[in-house]
């Protein structure tokens, strides 16, 4: 304890050789991006568009149920349209705007239905389970930043179960900027498991969004 005098001195230290704590552990295999279902994520990843502004959305039933955020289809004073166009940029034969009818909307949670005025087979987001997620697991944001439609930005779970706005949230470093709101936060496979909606600041880590869990019974 006594030497050295100076904490510049050098000191020679003999250790023993230790067993390798990483070779006593199971391997496990790194997850793989299925590209098939992440492409199939984006095709059914719309843009919302109103008046005032624009978002992100996602089709879960392939009738025309979309998912988006709440003050995507807000006005001015902060109540719900009625009606908002959504593009389908991702699938060319859908490029033109359609029309679609808000009718559900949730304060808190931010979330809002859409239901698609035309006809048709639409392609549809799978659905995933937030509460398996886990720290540093890879995860995807999809949507419209900067009206920047099809674009995916990757990420890692930040916090698996973040209070946020006194609501229990998926942290993400993803990157979701302005025209992300209302897009899915998707995993390695495609499966939608939250709303993208928050961010505080410019703190890569504190993106968040709502577990679609939140939305089983609507």
């Amino acid at each position: 304890v006594d030497a050295p005098k100076s904490l510049d001195d050098r000191v020679t230290i003999t250790m023993e050789q230790a067993p390798s704590i990483e070779a006593s552990l199971p391997q496990k295999e790194s997850p793989t991006v299925d590209q098939d279902g992440v492409s199939k994520a984006v095709a059914a990843t719309v843009q919302v568009l109103t008046r005032s502004g624009t978002g992100s959305g996602f089709i879960v039933h392939q009738e025309g149920l979309v998912i988006t955020a709440r003050h995507v289809v807000n006005n001015e004073e902060g109540y719900s349209l009625r009606h908002v166009k959504v593009r389908m940029s991702s699938n060319k034969d859908r490029e033109d705007l359609l029309d679609a009818v808000v009718i559900r909307s949730h304060r808190q949670l931010d979330y809002a239905l859409l239901w698609l005025q035309p006809e048709g087979s639409f392609p549809t987001m799978q659905i995933g389970n937030p509460a398996a997620l886990r720290h540093a697991q890879t995860v995807f944001a999809v949507g419209s930043p900067a009206g920047m439609t099809n674009t995916v930005s990757k990420g890692i779970v930040s916090n698996p179960l973040a209070l946020y706005r006194n609501v229990e949230c998926v942290q993400t470093d993803a990157a979701i900027g302005h025209g992300n709101s209302g897009g899915p936060l998707i995993t390695e496979n495609g499966e939608a498991v939250g709303i993208t909606l928050w961010g505080e600041g410019d703190f890569d880590a504190l993106k968040f969004a709502v577990p679609v869990d939140y939305l089983k019974k609507d």
